[in-house]
């Protein structure tokens, strides 16, 4: 089912996003307890949006690559949306949404570190951070996204293709 490579992909991806997560989480929960919330709620945001696809994903009950980026749409959209069939519109507004809020969290969490950087007794876990976080995002977007079952109609996968450009 698996290669061996995009196993390992996979593995690298997700340890190096849950690790940088977990970081992010931690240092706004001692920071700012209001980042630290709007980056939570675009994260759910994101994912509750991204439901309304993975509802009409022609690969559910397969192994999601998305799963592995700690995104909970496949099993939202078992939940939260069931088999209802929706709208191209629906759909497309959906795709809008998650790639709008995706990206607002990555930011959030990436300018966050960034603006971390400069304590200098952050200096070593911030940097630590940011490497995970750019190894998951590179992995993730330009590495395993192109490669999908479902490319065409992924929110993920067409931000992919718009940073490959």
């Amino acid at each position: 089912m698996f290669s061996k490579n995009l196993a390992f992909r996979l593995l690298i991806s997700t340890i190096s996003v849950v690790i940088a997560f977990m970081g992010i989480i931690i240092l706004l929960a001692l920071r700012s307890i209001i980042i630290l919330v709007l980056f939570i709620s675009l994260w759910i945001i994101t994912n509750f949006s991204g439901g309304i696809i993975c509802s009409q994903c022609p690969f559910q009950n397969k192994v999601c690559p998305g799963v592995f980026q700690l995104y909970f749409m496949p099993f939202l959209s078992k939940i939260v949306y069931k088999k209802k069939e929706y709208s191209k519109k629906t759909i497309e507004i959906s795709a809008i949404f998650v790639g709008v809020f995706g990206l607002s969290y990555y930011c959030i969490g990436f300018i966050s570190l960034i603006i971390l950087y400069w304590n200098d007794s952050l200096l070593l876990i911030v940097l630590i951070l940011l490497g995970l976080f750019i190894t998951h995002f590179l992995i993730s977007f330009l590495s395993l996204c192109p490669n999908c079952n479902n490319k065409e109609k992924c929110p993920m996968s067409r931000i992919s293709k718009t940073l490959g450009k």
